[in-house]
């Protein structure tokens, strides 16, 4: 009995997380700005990013790679992808080349300043040319 009282908790929380990413995502965002020097604190981020991405709220998960790259610059394992993956998610989110280019500061910030990350510089090269039609 205890078992499946357990597994409906789980299940309802997996489903609020799942239904409200944003939700999850203050969390983090608010443990982050109580513990800024943690270790771990990135990286918590920039998984938060991703399950953010991942349950396709982009909005959510913009916002939270923006905060991890305004507060840990330094962290290019992190911040790279995470800025791939705002502008990937910009280039995917309309057809209209002006809203596409939406991409190319995120872009813009890998190949600058994270040249330490080859494969993510590669990545969002090539994901430049083709905002720009090349």
């Amino acid at each position: 009995m205890k078992g499946l009282i357990f597994l409906g908790v789980l299940v309802a929380g997996i489903l609020v997380v799942a239904l409200n990413p944003h939700l999850a995502a203050d969390q983090v965002i608010n443990w982050v700005k109580q513990n800024p020097k943690d270790p771990s604190a990135a990286e918590y981020l920039y998984d938060t990013g991703r399950v953010c991405q991942f349950l396709t709220d982009t909005d959510t998960a913009t916002e939270v790679y923006n905060f991890l790259y305004q507060n840990y610059p330094d962290k290019s394992e992190f911040c790279a992808p995470a800025m791939y993956y705002c502008g990937e998610m910009k280039v995917d989110s309309s057809y209209i080349k002006v809203f596409k280019m939406q991409a190319v500061p995120y872009l813009q910030i890998i190949l600058d300043q994270y040249a330490d990350q080859p494969e993510w510089v590669a990545k969002a090269q090539t994901l430049l040319n083709q905002v720009n039609g090349k």
